[in-house]
């Protein structure tokens, strides 16, 4: 722990949570200018000061005086500032940290190789279709059908050597980033904030498999514009990955006879997507054109008697289908083989104490 550690976590922490210095400094009793000069790293707390500031923020003494493990090897871009950026890459990188220290501890526990040699191989060949290399990766994982519907995406990629993240972030415009190999890594975060779609979970999970493959030289934490081209080709890939052009259109003619909004419903859940994926597919086909989102939200709106939000995702998948296991696997059995606590168990999952004595409970 140094001085720079502490003023950097404070900082941090304060900007997080979009508190002043000076509301900061008066709940907890420390003049402003002593609690920027803490903030500067012009001076060192003592522990009495540190616990006032730590409660005034709503956290652990131990949050403020912990040092800070750094990621460079991230993709994280965003159209917009955003002011918990560097609070998420903090808890990215201690997941991150806890979950190699956990693999490393739990010796009876195969580490997960990174796989995805085919479609990797293509990249490196210089293939640039988002389709074809998409149809490489479902043959890395063994989805050799083109009709083999991805049925738990978090554990396909598990089972790939890539970690898997469900973290839930209060904004409607950050979806997900992706570590490299090189960071200890592969690694995929997914906002699972419940104001956000599972469906929008699965796809955002897919973009980021895209940006792993399709642009393994472009993870930089530096950079936090969007490159609109990287972004659209990793679209492309988690549409074609998810639900590929053959299977899609044998399962659409499949539903010939049905209601247009049923028609859409029953191939959104075949293939776990959003409706907004459905439409967008068939956009531009021969039967449709961009009219179509108006003649879909015209016949949902005469078949349900109220209008169709842009953030509304109807007859949405349950948050059940998408659930990490990986890291919970992992802390279980280093916890029945005494290797860490349950109180570290519970920090390492960000659980309460209470929810973890409940949780291992039910072990049987």
């Amino acid at each position: 722990m140094t001085e720079c550690d502490i003023a950097h976590n404070v900082r941090r922490i304060r900007s997080f949570k979009g508190l002043s210095q000076e509301a900061v400094a008066e709940k907890a009793k420390v003049s402003r200018a002593a609690y920027r000069n803490i903030e500067n790293g012009k001076t060192t707390p003592r522990v009495n000061t540190l616990q006032a500031i730590a409660k005034s923020l709503g956290v652990k003494l131990e949050n403020l005086v912990e040092s800070t493990p750094p990621l460079s090897g991230v993709r994280f871009r965003r159209l917009k500032k955003m002011h918990s950026r560097e609070q998420i890459l903090v808890n990215v990188a201690t997941w991150l940290r806890d979950f190699n220290m956990l693999e490393e501890l739990v010796k009876n526990e195969e580490k997960k190789k990174f796989a995805f040699q085919k479609s990797r191989s293509l990249v490196a060949k210089g293939e640039k279709n988002p389709e074809k290399i998409a149809a490489s990766a479902r043959e890395d994982l063994d989805l050799k059908k083109e009709r083999d519907a991805i049925l738990d995406i978090c554990d396909l990629l598990i089972s790939r050597g890539i970690k898997v993240f469900p973290y839930s972030v209060a904004s409607e415009g950050f979806f997900g980033l992706s570590v490299s190999e090189s960071e200890g890594g592969p690694a995929i975060v997914v906002n699972v904030w419940d104001r956000i779609p599972v469906e929008r979970w699965i796809f955002s999970a897919a973009h980021e498999l895209g940006h792993i493959i399709l642009h393994p030289d472009s993870f930089d934490v530096k950079v936090s514009e969007e490159d609109k081209k990287a972004e659209m080709e990793a679209d492309v890939f988690a549409s074609s990955f998810l639900m590929p052009k053959k299977s899609f259109d044998e399962e659409w003619k499949s539903t010939y006879g049905l209601h247009f909004v049923d028609r859409v419903f029953k191939v959104k859940r075949i293939f776990k997507v959003s409706y907004k994926t459905i439409l967008m597919r068939l956009e531009g086909t021969s039967s449709f054109d961009n009219s179509i989102w108006r003649k879909f939200n015209g016949m949902y709106m005469q078949r349900f008697k109220r209008s169709l939000g842009g953030k509304v995702e109807p007859q949405p998948m349950n948050p059940y289908d998408f659930q990490e296991n990986r890291l919970y696997s992992l802390v279980r059995k280093a916890i029945q083989n005494e290797q860490i606590t349950i109180h570290k168990g519970a920090q390492i999952l960000r659980i309460s104490l209470e929810k973890m004595k409940e949780w291992g409970a039910s072990w049987v």
